[in-house]
Order: C-alpha cells, then sequence, then structure tokens
C-alpha cells in the first residue's frame, strides 16, 4: 500500500513535535539577542511553537501516557475553544505574560523586607488578579501584539505562525486523536 506524503508526517508526528521544540527554543533563546519590541515578538514566538508541539505530542500519546484525567481535558479543551489558530495564540500569549509576571515577581523579591503574614493576602490575591488581567489581555491579543510590536513585526511574527498552524491542521487534522476509553464518563466540573 503506498503512503502519501501527508501519511508520512503523520506516521513520524514525533519528528515534527521535535522540530516544533527546537524551533521554539532556537526562537526564544535568539530573543534575548534583540531590541524590546523585536525581543517580545520572538519570545512569543518561541512559545507559541513550544505550545503548538506540547499539544499535538500530547494529543498523540496514548491515554495511559498522559494520564486519563489529562486526555479527557486535553479532548474537552480542543473541542470547545483550542483548536484554533486564534486559541493558539491566545494560550501562548496568556503563558509569555504569566510567565514574565513570575519573573518580575522573582526578580523583585526582597528576602530582608518579606513579611510572613501578608505573603497569603497580598501575594496570593495579586498573583489571582495578574492572572485574570493576563487572560483578559491573552483573549484580546490582536489590539495587543499590534499595539506593542508594530504593524510589520506584529504582521511577519502572525503570518509565520498561522502558517505553521495551517501546516499542522492539514497533517493532523484530527482535532482530538486520543480515543476515550469505554468507561469514561463525561467530563463534569
Amino acid at each position: 500500500m503506498h503512503v502519501g506524503h501527508i501519511g508520512q508526517l503523520r506516521e513520524h508526528w514525533f519528528a515534527g513535535v521535535i522540530l516544533l521544540a527546537l524551533a521554539g527554543l532556537t526562537t526564544f533563546a535568539a530573543s534575548f539577542a534583540f531590541g524590546d519590541r523585536l525581543s517580545d515578538a520572538l519570545e512569543f514566538l518561541g512559545i507559541a511553537l513550544l505550545l503548538y508541539g506540547a499539544l499535538i505530542g500530547a494529543s498523540r500519546m496514548p491515554e495511559s501516557w498522559v494520564g486519563a484525567w489529562f486526555a479527557k481535558r486535553l479532548d474537552a479543551w480542543v473541542e470547545s475553544h483550542g483548536a484554533g489558530f486564534y486559541g493558539l495564540v491566545a494560550l501562548a500569549r496568556f503563558v509569555q505574560l504569566e510567565a514574565e509576571d513570575s519573573l518580575a515577581a522573582l526578580l523583585g523579591f526582597d528576602l530582608y523586607a518579606f513579611d510572613w503574614n501578608d505573603m497569603l493576602m497580598h501575594r496570593l490575591m495579586g498573583f489571582s488578579m495578574d492572572s485574570l488581567r493576563n487572560l483578559i489581555s491573552a483573549s484580546v491579543w490582536p489590539a495587543q501584539v499590534f499595539s506593542e510590536w508594530g504593524f510589520l513585526t506584529a504582521s511577519l511574527i502572525l503570518a509565520l505562525l498561522w502558517g505553521i498552524h495551517s501546516l499542522g491542521s492539514r497533517v493532523f487534522p484530527e482535532a482530538h486523536p486520543v480515543a476515550p476509553s469505554k468507561t469514561d464518563k463525561p467530563i463534569s466540573d
């Protein structure tokens, strides 16, 4: 039986995931060598490539490897809102904003001025509010990235990511390849 080029790529999905991870890590590392706008855009592209590779890889793993709980959540996320380009970019933007906030908090940490009584209230509530702000910012990413990175940089980064996502959608068209077992119950939160 003859397998076409797309079929061969589907069979070797692991190599594609490795390529996405290497490209993501390289792009993320390169972001440290550029100016502020370009650095932020390249950092985002690296995170998006890493996340896209991780999502493809996790969706291809047998349920016994990734765990039933994770497989069910991944399937539900892909079915509801995460399968498209917009969802991928929103997720990558959220991860980027959260990582930047965490790094800023870590760099601003002062052991000598640390108050254990203040920690629970201020740190946890501030973290929750920052995460909510980041979630809202990530959901309206088009306006944010075009204003922060400039039209040309944002257009180039998003066009490149869209092309990669478009190719990935053709090679791996199934939204959720992890097959549920016969004993699985519907997800209830």
